[in-house]
């Protein structure tokens, strides 16, 4: 079974409760929200995460590159930590992936002249949740992706989404919510509305969607409720005339 990080799953339990309520405040006391201005102004770089695949290479010393060891990338344990040839333990978690090549060649000064690496997340994502035609993970080849690619990827909106308060989470520095107007032309052209890896998704749907699943098929719903309330009432007056 595929291993779930506990953070998403987290996430993922709070958007579905948002869902449910209006008045709900997802993650109330220990998140840090940001609007869609302040994040257009503060650009959030993406920190190395447990179980990420990182490509580490140096092109000056190949002999010494992982990805020749493994072409996959080099797995960060939950505890944050990769293993690499002569050094042995580095812990990378928390670090952006120009942090991690830098510490990676402070490390390597003890027996290379000049090092050099670069470090690159691989096998980046991105979830989409909620009133899309195909929920699920969206795989991304480059280090950004539009919002707009992704909810087409997702095969677009259901019926009854909610598209002026489609809800993202970021897991950069530290975990951020913003809420963007995806209706709102100006709103999609002003403000970079891109998405990193491990970014959450959350698409909404509308009061009447929850009232037809209460309800089965709402028109039949509507109805038979009509009739149940009606046809009593019409019982009543025959007996009291």
């Amino acid at each position: 079974m595929k291993h779930i990080d506990i953070k998403i799953y987290l996430i993922v339990i709070s958007l579905l409760f948002l869902g449910c309520s209006d008045k709900h405040t997802l993650f109330q006391k220990k998140t840090k929200v940001l609007t869609q201005s302040k994040l257009s102004s503060k650009k959030l770089e993406y920190k190395i995460m447990p179980n990420d695949r990182l490509s580490i290479i140096s092109f000056k010393y190949p002999n010494l590159t992982p990805n020749r060891i493994n072409p996959d990338g080099l797995v960060v344990s939950r505890e944050g930590f990769i293993s690499l040839p002569l050094v042995g333990q580095v812990r990378v978690l928390g670090l952006t992936q120009y942090e991690g090549a830098r510490l990676i060649e402070q490390k390597y000064k003890k027996y290379l002249k000049k090092p050099s690496f670069q470090v690159e997340v691989i096998d980046r994502k991105v979830y989409v949740l909620g009133e899309v035609v195909k929920a699920g993970e969206i795989k991304m080849n480059r280090e950004k992706i539009s919002i707009m690619e992704v909810i087409a990827t997702a095969q677009g909106f259901g019926d009854y989404a909610i598209r002026d308060k489609v809800i993202i989470v970021s897991q950069g520095d530290g975990v951020s919510m913003r809420s963007v107007d995806l209706t709102n032309f100006s709103s999609l052209s002003s403000s970079n509305i891109f998405l990193s890896n491990r970014d959450i998704v959350y698409v909404r749907s509308t009061k009447w969607k929850q009232f037809k699943i209460k309800g089965g098929d709402g028109i039949n719903f509507i109805f038979n409720t009509l009739a149940n309330v009606v046809g009593p009432m019409a019982t009543i007056q025959n007996i009291t005339r």
